[in-house]
């Protein structure tokens, strides 16, 4: 039979297919019949080969088959190097639809001949629109400028160049591409082979990374002119003290009547000027003390819109949009209405031809997970306090200044350019936040963030004493002053105030004053920041010895040197430079009188 006889030599697989095309032939009635058939073969080795056979047919008179013969050819090596083809252009279509990039191949005119499934899923373009599309429709554009728009045509055979340029998608949108080039031949014409990544999560993940890192700076460059404004503010209030001091006293020994009051007169409004802009570079670096009380906004701000208004003009509107909820914050309420106002005339401004501020609180959370904007709060609850004005905006240069101490975007001679800069600093002192959102004809919006975080209580002496009952009782007085204007002008005016007083430059000298007298003293009186030891060291020192003593203490300003949150702890009365002979009278009998 055909199968007892194709099994001597065929492979297992291809018995029954011989075996079926000898039956065919064998039962054929067409005279002409002819076949071509390709099985496989097995050698003595067991090695598989193949075989294309083409057979006939010889038939009797009666037109009956009675034999088939044909021509055999040994197709081996053939059929292998098709396998190996075929292996390999699966291998090449695995690589290119498994590719992690997206793969294009066009010619030199830019017409695409091939791409991937990822390349039709990133333009959105089907295998039947993509190909044949010109690579122009893709194309939006080179971001790096190094390179020429036709940079493609400048590649030379196997040159590899990488550019980020920007690939537009069917619907017209566009994404941020990372291309990589290469020119290949293929069947002797030039083409370019391109691979393209979608970069838009890595754009994205750099532009907050530069921004939080344009925030960092900002930051330190505040903080670092911070330090530099509290050190300049600790010298002027020392010669504020002194001038102010000074002129009133000498305003005390002249008759009203004589022509020089007028004179004295505008001295101390200009040193009161002076110790005011000395007060906003303290504020601004966050070396003033504050006052903290629970407080809510929307009391602050009820409270002051009667004055808000009447400080903006008729031809500015303000709507209030307060959240009955608002939780209560930990604050100095005379600086949160300083910032209130500060924001609210800055808003104004920017409204020369008149608009409306509105004013709006709400409860806000803070997450680890949305925490980008406000990078330096912590996460918790706070409350959020935003002025929004409808003026002219800024740009994005202005905006990244808008902080910065003496920067204005008025014209010269109207303001400071402290008033943001002294928002800032308050509110960073209340280890807050303040975000700032503009666009030119799209107005302002100031966001600060409040947050209900403890501070001790301020116990700062009260005006609640009558001048006829500052005089002294020849209570001795250590004054302890590095100052020698200081010193001078708080010496005189505390001894004709009725007071005795001793004085000294630095800590060595006052604890030899002290021992000589064996400590008989009612109050020390000293600056902070002596040139030996710390004026809160040597008021130690002192109560150690004598644990009733009254200690008051001074200072330009408060940083790290200051100590202030020993000070509050010590429960030490402080007195803020620079102060005027009443204000001194007042601190001194408040100390002296506490039990």
């Amino acid at each position: 039979t055909p199968e007892s006889y194709a099994r001597h030599f065929l492979h297992p697989d291809d018995v029954h297919v011989v075996a079926n095309e000898m039956k065919k032939a064998l039962g054929t009635t067409d005279p002409n019949f002819n076949r071509r058939l390709e099985y496989r073969i097995l050698y003595a080795d067991g090695e598989t080969g193949y075989i294309s056979v083409n057979y006939f047919v010889v038939k009797d008179n009666q037109g009956r088959t009675i034999k088939t013969y044909g021509v055999n050819q040994d197709i081996t090596d053939r059929k292998k190097s098709e396998k190996a083809l075929e292996e390999s252009e699966e291998l090449f279509r695995t690589f290119v639809e498994q590719a992690p990039n997206a793969i294009f191949v066009h010619d030199m005119e830019g017409k695409i001949l091939l791409a991937n499934n990822l390349a039709y899923k990133y333009t959105g373009y089907s295998k039947e629109a993509l190909l044949g599309l010109n690579a122009s429709e893709i194309d939006a554009g080179i971001i790096d400028e190094n390179h020429k728009k036709e940079y493609w045509k400048t590649l030379k055979i196997g040159e590899f160049i990488k550019i980020e340029g920007i690939h537009r998608r069917k619907d017209r949108s566009t994404y941020p591409a990372e291309i990589r080039l290469v020119k290949i031949m293929f069947q002797g014409k030039p083409m370019i082979l391109a691979f393209a990544s979608d970069i838009t999560d890595r754009k994205n993940a750099e532009a907050e990374k530069n921004k939080l890192e344009e925030q960092l700076r900002h930051s330190q460059k505040l903080e670092a002119i911070g330090i530099l404004a509290g050190g300049v503010a600790h010298d002027f209030n020392n010669l504020l003290t002194a001038i102010m001091g000074n002129t009133n006293l000498l305003s005390r020994s002249i008759k009203p009547d004589n022509s020089l009051h007028e004179e004295l007169e505008e001295i101390h409004k200009a040193s009161e000027r002076a110790a005011s802009l000395t007060r906003q570079l303290l504020a601004f670096s966050r070396k003033q003390p504050l006052q903290i009380k629970m407080i809510n906004l929307n009391h602050t701000i009820m409270h002051t819109k009667r004055m808000l208004t009447r400080l903006i003009g008729e031809d500015i509107k303000i709507v209030t949009k307060l959240d009955p909820n608002l939780m209560n914050v930990s604050a100095d309420p005379g600086q949160i209405e300083q910032v209130l106002m500060n924001l609210v005339v800055n808003a104004r401004d920017a409204m020369p031809e008149g608009g409306k501020i509105t004013i709006q609180t709400k409860n806000i959370f803070i997450d680890y997970l949305r925490n980008n904007k406000t990078s330096y709060l912590q996460h918790g609850k706070y409350a959020c306090l935003q002025i929004q004005d409808t003026g002219l905006g800024m740009d994005k240069k202005t905006t990244d200044q808008i902080f910065d101490p003496f920067f204005s975007t008025k014209g010269p001679g109207s303001g400071t350019g402290l008033g943001l800069s002294v928002v800032y600093g308050i509110i960073r002192q209340h280890k807050g936040w303040i975000d700032v959102k503009s666009k030119p004809g799209e107005g302002t919006t100031f966001t600060v963030y409040l947050s209900d975080t403890s501070h001790k209580d301020i116990d700062l002496y009260e005006d609640k004493i009558p001048d006829k009952e500052l005089r002294g009782n020849k209570e001795n007085i250590l004054l302890v002053e590095d100052d020698e204007m200081v010193n001078y002008y708080s010496a005189k005016v505390l001894k004709k105030n009725g007071y005795k007083v001793y004085q000294a430059k630095n800590a060595a000298e006052a604890i030899k004053i002290f021992d000589r007298k064996k400590g008989d003293f009612q109050l020390i009186f000293s600056d902070v920041v002596l040139p030996d030891k710390s004026g809160i060291d040597l008021a130690n020192l002192f109560r150690s010895r004598k644990p009733k003593i009254k200690i008051l203490l001074s200072s330009g300003y408060t940083d790290h040197k200051s100590q202030w949150p020993v000070i509050q702890k010590k429960g030490y009365q402080f007195l803020q430079k620079p102060y005027d002979t009443i204000e001194l009278f007042k601190a001194v009998k408040k100390v002296l009188s506490k039990k």
